[in-house]
């Protein structure tokens, strides 16, 4: 039923926003986008596609038993495109843990390996999102007391990964803390290099449909309060709250809103409809093996 109720409001929420922005203009401006442009986007998006790859193959092999071999790349690349896949099919951000029918390993190794993924998803978000908030009155010299009020949260929220062994306490499938500790330079700069690729092709669309002057930096602080949308577990993928996130926020650069939620749009397909593609396949032959 949740399911349903998640579908209806990112329905509802879509549109809403399209009621109130000229929905030809934006429909006009997805389709006007030049071949060069789309193949620098999906240029980046291969890259974060290999980046999440890579940080799913660490998470896997952090937990560890006494009989465990190493997962090699083939299993990592084929169980990240399956998890993408899922996560657009199943709802109420279970999609993931669907993974753990598709690896030949202990389902409770691999649901530990997920959980330390989708932490380190949530957490860059939350990470970027607290120093931009400190960071954007430097920016727009607006009230900088009030911003420096949150160094306490962008503190706590920062060591945070240095506590995650706490929560993961030893099990009877032998979880390995000096595998987390050694690997954790890996996972954080992984996760900063998404989300960095993230502010470039908000960057690179943005720039190509508006002809007026703003910065880089403006556009990832923007972009970092629009993010966390996708930790809000109330619409179906995010849909309909980050488009929300855009309208408000993109306009504070000058950006229109049919802009706003045309770019979106075109990231979001780009990040989760493309890369997910290939899952079907998989997905589709395990089913034929039944």
């Amino acid at each position: 039923m949740k399911q349903y109720i998640k579908i209806f409001i990112s329905i509802a929420i879509l549109a809403l926003i399209f009621y109130k922005i000229d929905t030809k203009e934006t429909i006009a401006m997805i389709a006007q986008i030049n071949l060069s442009t789309i193949l620098l986007l999906f240029a980046i998006s291969l890259i974060k596609f290999i980046s999440q790859a890579f940080n799913w193959g660490l998470c896997l092999n952090i937990v560890k038993h006494h009989n465990y071999e190493p997962v090699n790349w083939k299993i990592i690349l084929k169980t990240h495109i399956i998890g993408l896949i899922l996560r657009l099919v199943v709802l109420g951000g279970l999609g993931a843990f669907g993974k753990i029918f598709f690896i030949n390993r202990d389902k409770k190794i691999t649901t530990y390996s997920i959980l330390i993924e989708k932490f380190f998803i949530i957490w860059i978000i939350c990470f970027f999102a607290v120093w931009a908030v400190i960071y954007a009155p430097f920016v727009s010299k607006l009230d900088i007391i009030n911003s420096i009020g949150f160094l306490p949260l962008a503190f706590i929220i920062s060591i945070l990964p240095l506590f995650l062994p706490k929560f993961l306490k030893k099990t009877s499938v032998g979880y390995v803390k000096d595998s987390y500790i050694k690997t954790l330079p890996l996972l954080i700069t992984s996760q900063i290099v998404f989300i960095v690729l993230t502010f470039v092709q908000y960057y690179v669309l943005l720039k190509y449909f508006v002809d007026f002057y703003f910065s880089f930096i403006d556009v990832a602080i923007l972009v970092s309060f629009i993010l966390v949308t996708n930790v809000i577990p109330i619409t179906y993928s995010g849909l309909g709250l980050r488009e929300s996130a855009s309208v408000w926020l993109l306009p504070m650069i000058g950006v229109s809103p049919e802009i706003a939620v045309g770019t979106s749009l075109i990231i979001f397909f780009f990040n989760a409809v493309v890369p997910a593609l290939p899952g079907l396949f998989f997905i589709i032959k395990k089913k034929g093996t039944h």
